[in-house]
C-alpha cells in the first residue's frame, strides 16, 4: 500500500483531492452516488508530535511560539497531504473551566490540566456572581485567548477570520472538570440540590460567554455543539436528574428553529445514553468510536453522522488497514448520503502520513463506485452537510 499510495499521490493530485472534497460537502442526499466529504482537522497534539516539540508549557504559554510552530507545520502538511493546518489558538481544552477559576497546569508534553475549584459542595454558591459578570472574556485562559484573537485574526479578512462561539462542554464534563471526576459522581448522589445549582450556574456562565464570543468574532446567533467526553461515566438516571434539561436548556436558546445546527460530541462508549441523547433532536453528532455506522444510524435516523473513525485504532494499524477501514465507510456513505467522515474525536498524536494518505486513497477510489440507490431515512433531503462540526475548529 506505501507504494501504491507513493506512486498515486504526486503533489499537485494531493490538493485536487482536497479541493473536490470542498464540493464533497454539497452532495445531493437523493442524487447519484458520490464520495462522502472528509473532515479532517490537524489538532494540536498531532500537530506538537509531528513537529517533534518535546515540551508542551511554552506551546500554550507563549502565542507568538505557538503560530510560528503552527505556521511551519502548514508549509509541511502541504506537502505531506496536501492540506494546511487552519488557523487556530490552542490553549488546551481546559478554556471553559477556567471561566469558574481553577489553576491551570501544564505537565510536561501532555495537555493543561485544571484544579477543582470545588473542593467542598458549599463552594457552590461562591460562583454565583459569575452569572453576573459583565466582562466573562476577561475571565481565566479566555483573556489570553481574547488577547490572541485580537492580535492575530482581526486585521485579516472578513471572509477568511475564523469565528467561535457555537461550542461549549457538555454538563458532564464540565462538571468533572470543576469538581474532580469522583467527588462529581458522590455530589450527585449525597448533594442533589447543589448539583442542581451548579449545573444551572454552568448554564448560564456558558450562555453568557458563547453570546460574547460569538459577538466578539461575528459568529452567527444560533446553533450550538456540545462536547461531552465524561458523559459515559454517568449512569441514564444521573445524566437525566441532572445534565439532561440543562443541555436541553443551552439548546433551545441558541438551536430553537429546525434549520438550527444541534450538534454533540463524544468520544466515549456512551451508548446507554443514546436515547437520552436522541430526545435532543439533534441534527449532527459526532459520538461513540467504537460502535458501527450502522449501530448510530438505528439510535439516530434523522442525524448526520460524523464518524466512523475510531482515532486509537486509526494511527496503531498499517496504512492497508486504514484503507480497508476507511473502504468499508465508504460504503455505508454510498447508501446513506447523510454520513461525513470523520475521526470521532480529534486525530491522535503519532497518527502516520501514510494512514492519512490511504484514507485519501480510499475515498478516492472507492467513494463513487456503488449505484447504491440512497437509503430512506427521515433526514431531510435539504439538510446541510457541516464542513467539520465546531469542536473540530479548536476553539479549545
Amino acid at each position: 500500500m506505501d507504494a501504491i499510495i507513493a506512486d498515486y499521490f504526486t503533489p499537485a493530485r494531493k490538493q485536487a483531492f482536497w479541493r473536490e472534497n470542498e464540493s464533497c460537502y454539497l452532495r445531493d442526499p437523493d442524487g447519484p452516488a458520490t464520495r462522502p466529504p472528509f473532515t479532517l482537522i490537524l489538532v494540536e497534539d498531532w500537530i506538537k508530535e509531528y513537529m517533534g516539540l518535546q515540551g508542551s508549557d511554552r506551546y500554550y504559554t507563549d502565542m507568538a511560539y505557538q503560530q510560528s510552530v503552527r505556521n511551519d507545520c502548514s508549509r509541511r502538511t502541504l506537502a505531506d497531504i496536501g492540506k494546511p493546518v487552519s488557523p487556530a489558538i490552542n490553549l488546551g481544552s481546559t478554556v471553559f473551566a477556567s471561566l469558574f477559576g481553577g489553576t491551570i497546569r501544564y505537565p510536561g508534553s501532555g495537555l493543561p490540566w485544571i484544579d477543582p475549584v470545588i473542593t467542598d459542595p458549599s463552594d457552590v454558591k461562591k460562583l454565583l456572581p459569575l452569572t453576573k459578570e459583565k466582562n466573562i472574556l476577561q475571565c481565566g485562559q479566555v483573556a489570553f485567548w481574547t488577547e490572541a484573537y485580537l492580535a492575530l485574526f482581526t486585521s485579516a479578512d472578513e471572509a477568511a477570520r475564523p469565528r467561535f462561539g457555537t461550542y461549549f462542554h457538555g454538563m458532564a464534563t464540565l462538571g468533572c472538570m470543576l469538581v474532580g471526576a469522583t467527588d462529581f459522581l458522590y455530589m450527585m448522589t449525597d448533594y442533589p440540590q447543589e448539583t442542581k445549582l451548579l449545573m444551572d450556574i454552568i448554564v448560564d456562565v456558558g450562555i453568557t460567554f458563547m453570546d460574547a464570543m460569538r459577538e466578539l468574532t461575528g459568529e452567527s446567533p444560533t446553533g450550538l455543539m456540545l462536547a461531552n467526553d465524561d458523559l459515559w461515566l454517568l449512569s441514564p438516571p444521573l445524566f437525566e436528574s441532572f445534565c439532561l434539561d440543562p443541555e436541553r436548556r443551552l439548546f433551545q436558546h441558541y438551536a430553537s428553529s429546525p434549520g438550527d445546527m444541534r450538534g454533540y460530541h463524544s468520544d466515549s462508549p456512551c451508548t446507554h445514553i443514546f436515547d437520552d441523547l436522541a430526545s435532543l433532536d439533534l441534527t449532527d453528532i459526532n459520538l461513540a468510536p467504537h460502535s458501527s455506522l450502522a449501530e448510530l444510524r438505528q439510535a439516530f435516523p434523522d442525524t448526520v453522522i460524523h464518524g466512523q473513525i475510531a482515532p486509537l485504532a486509526f494511527r496503531d494499524i498499517s496504512a492497508q488497514d486504514a484503507a480497508d477501514l476507511v473502504r468499508d465507510l465508504v460504503a455505508f456513505a454510498a447508501a446513506d448520503r447523510h454520513v461525513v467522515l470523520s475521526v470521532v474525536g480529534c486525530l491522535n498524536e503519532g497518527t502516520p502520513i501514510a494512514n492519512i494518505l490511504a484514507a485519501m486513497w480510499a475515498i478516492e477510489h472507492y467513494g463513487a463506485a456503488t449505484d447504491s440507490p440512497p437509503t430512506s431515512t427521515d433526514a431531510p433531503a435539504t439538510r446541510r452537510l457541516l464542513k467539520g462540526m465546531p469542536m473540530m475548529l479548536e476553539v479549545e
